[in-house]
């Protein structure tokens, strides 16, 4: 071994330690990364969440409009069926009217007007007729 081996082992210790020291080095910029990414993806998570929850509440209010909908249709279907039934009472009411002759109820025309009632006045003796 010439003097220039030794000198090399005396340095190396100090490559040694300039190694861990790089290590070290690494490391901590690994952690800070890791940090960084922890936070970036909890961050991402949250958003996530929060588009879930948006999506949820929408799908609510559709699914409720969606509902109404369905219930204005069946009262429109039903109202469409009265209608229907309606019309057919007409018809047949006109039918008859045109076989008899004449209306089946009296128009406020064809009533005859009746001589109003007298209202005994206060204290006054009820008829004997009317007891």
């Amino acid at each position: 071994m010439g003097l220039k081996a030794l000198r090399d082992r005396n340095n190396e210790p100090s490559d040694v330690e300039s190694e861990r020291e790089a290590l070290r080095r690494q490391r901590v910029e690994a952690a800070a990364e890791l940090a960084t990414l922890k936070r970036t993806l909890a961050e991402r998570v949250a958003a996530v969440q929060q588009r879930e929850q948006e999506l949820a509440e929408a799908l609510a209010r559709v699914e409720k409009r969606e509902q109404k909908l369905d219930a204005g249709a069946e009262r429109s279907s039903r109202l469409g069926s009265v209608k229907l039934r309606l019309a057919e009472l007409k018809d047949g009411r006109a039918a008859r009217e045109t076989a008899e002759g004449e209306s089946v109820v009296p128009t406020q025309s064809e009533i005859p007007a009746a001589a109003p009632e007298k209202k005994p006045a206060r204290g006054a003796k009820k008829p004997a007729g009317d007891a």
